[in-house]
């Protein structure tokens, strides 16, 4: 049987990324990928083929998917292979219900290695019975694919293939491993969570001059601690004894403290010094300026310390370790380590420890804002956990997941904003505005050159949201001189015959004049012809000319406006504003756009 991704047969020495097909394929490449999509496929052929068994569907689900594939991937082949399932993917998401169980099927098929064993028409004949090679050509073949299958073989031996995982060796879930199953939790009231509003003060050891300090990393109160998070983590959790240390090195060290001194440097300044030793060596440790070190270091006391490892006179030394007694629990030292945002007079020490009491009292008891149908088709972590866990992580998985489960919600709020605005923004009531067929086939006869295929697209799309009943929102985005003035000018002609006003604002005065004479010699060539009025709105202009155009927007005399910011300004009012347009939005505010 040939190999579906290498073409080889199935025994055969192939290229040096992939040795001897000996077994499936995904057993050595792309192995978690393949796995995680078959499990997937599966799940969608539970759920009825509704495109339901990952959150956005399949064709989202293949780009995410088809990166890690990639990345996994090794030869050509298996790239081809990964864009093939993408692309079908792609269509499952498209396709209706009575076909998608065949793509489905089609899907499986290629991730298990089954497609091209599919295509064979006939079973493969029986083995025939072992015989003495004819002498000629074929018998120096056939010796030749014995001698391949031999040293396939003895590759295979010297380095073996490891099996496909079984399944229940595939990483279990982020809520199997957390046993969300067996955790009961219970959450706090409304009426308690408004405690966490308490100012910092509220908490053990905080008094005014620490709550100035806190203030000014933007912390006032004790839900703003809370939600603090480290900006980046030190990874302490690598234990070694001091011979295997070097220089370079993030390491924690157990040892017992011996010869304590506090010798002066050379420029005057202090220095207390100390010996980390254990059964296999010992380690100068330094603190420099740090006179009271020496009255919390105890000859014969153990200690666990955290730190980087340098070089001086070729002797290793830890420079300013975080350190610990023993028996304590490690919240500085032997853990993947927060390391937080800090100011003057506040160490790292102190505000780990302030965090840490208000983690450890709020984080169980805090609401989940999804629901559970939710967190279970994302394979999130429990939005308590993953405060918990973004502060002090109980390992690098734990401290992944709940980034990502943090990362999922702050997307997640912003999606349900958008849609809020934009069922807010549908709900209200549009004028259609409708021109016929001819009309624009009237206006693009009287431009100066042809419409390009893009161009057309886009005034199709335009016209059909300006016919509907709600109002439109649109983005028209091309490079410079691609033509957008000219679809603008259209769309702008279509408002004007459908009898309502239309402005357009730019951010500066001399692209506004520029748009203003476009504009004038587009649409006086248009159907619209010479009657149509156009005005233009700056800071240039002078009091009476302005007054002069605030009236005539106010009556309707005025049909289109060119301007800047002065088209919002106070004393501007349109009789009927049916479209606006807005130049380089992107230099506008938000507001500005929103007051237009």
């Amino acid at each position: 049987m040939l190999c579906p991704l290498s073409g080889t047969p199935r025994g055969v020495a192939a290229d040096a990324s992939h040795p001897v097909c000996r077994v499936p394929c995904k057993s050595r490449l792309m192995a978690s990928s393949l796995q995680t999509l078959i499990k997937i496929l599966r799940l969608e052929e539970q759920k009825g083929y509704q495109n339901k068994a990952v959150i956005g569907g399949f064709a989202r689900f293949a780009y995410h998917w088809s990166r890690e594939a990639h990345s996994q991937a090794k030869t050509e082949s298996h790239h081809a292979l990964v864009d093939e399932i993408a692309r079908r993917l792609r269509e499952y998401e498209a396709a209706s219900e009575d076909e998608r169980p065949a793509i489905l099927e089609e899907v499986i098929a290629l991730a298990t290695g089954q497609a091209q064993a599919e295509e064979e028409e006939l079973p493969p004949p029986p083995a025939a019975p072992e015989a003495a090679p004819a002498p000629g050509e074929g018998a120096e073949r056939r010796a030749e694919e014995e001698a391949t299958v031999a040293v396939g073989e003895a590759v295979a031996e010297a380095a073996p293939i490891a099996p496909p995982p079984a399944p229940e060796e595939v990483r279990p879930s982020v809520r199997e491993r957390r046993g969300y199953a067996r955790i009961q939790r219970h959450p706090a009231s409304l009426e308690e969570l408004r405690e966490l509003d308490q100012p910092v003060t509220a908490l053990s050891g905080v008094g005014p001059s620490r709550q100035e300090q806190l203030e000014r990393l933007g912390v006032s109160t004790i839900r703003d601690l809370l939600y603090l998070f480290p900006r980046r983590y030190d990874d302490y959790t690598r234990m070694k004894i001091i011979s295997q240390l070097r220089p370079g090195e993030e390491v924690t060290v157990i040892g017992v403290l011996e010869r304590i001194t506090t010798p002066r440097t050379k420029n005057g300044g202090t220095r207390v010094e100390a010996y980390l030793a254990d059964a296999s060596g010992h380690l100068r440790l330094n603190w420099f300026n740090q006179p009271w070190m020496a009255k919390q270091l105890h000859e014969g006391e153990p200690v666990v310390v955290s730190g980087r490892i340098d070089q001086y006179l070729g002797r290793l030394v830890m420079n300013a370790p975080e350190m610990e007694p023993i028996e304590r629990e490690w919240l500085h030292t032997g853990r993947i380590v927060p390391v937080y945002p800090l100011t003057k007079g506040l160490s790292g020490r102190t505000l780990r420890r302030l965090v840490k009491q208000v983690v450890d009292e709020w984080a169980p008891r805090l609401p989940d804002p999804l629901p559970l149908d939710v967190r279970e088709r994302a394979d999130l972590m429990d939005y308590g956990d993953a405060i918990a866990q973004a502060h002090f992580p109980d390992s690098q998985e734990d401290k992944e997941d709940a980034l990502y489960r943090l990362a999922f919600d702050e997307l997640f709020t912003l999606h349900l904003a958008m849609l809020q605005q934009r069922y807010r923004w549908q709900s209200r009531q549009g004028t259609p505005l409708i021109v016929e067929d001819e009309w624009v086939a009237a206006f693009e006869e009287a431009l100066p050159y042809r419409l390009t295929d893009a161009q057309h697209r886009a005034i199709a799309d335009i016209r059909q949201d300006m016919a509907a009943d709600l109002p439109m929102n649109r983005l028209l985005q091309g490079d410079v001189g691609s033509g957008k003035t000219v679809v603008a000018a259209i769309a702008i002609g279509i408002a004007v015959a459908s009898g309502v006003q239309a402005a357009l604002m730019a951010p500066t005065s001399i692209l506004a004049e520029q748009h203003y004479a476009s504009l004038l010699d587009l649409l006086r060539a248009s159907p619209l012809g010479e009657s149509v009025n156009v005005a233009l709105l700056t800071g240039h202009v002078s009091p009476i000319e302005r007054e002069a155009i605030y009236e005539g927007l106010a009556t309707g005399e005025i049909q289109v406006v060119v301007g800047t910011h002065a088209l919002i300004q106070e004393g501007v009012q349109f009789a009927h504003l049916g479209l606006a347009v807005i130049d380089e939005q992107h230099r506008f505010g938000v507001v500005q756009r929103g007051a237009l």
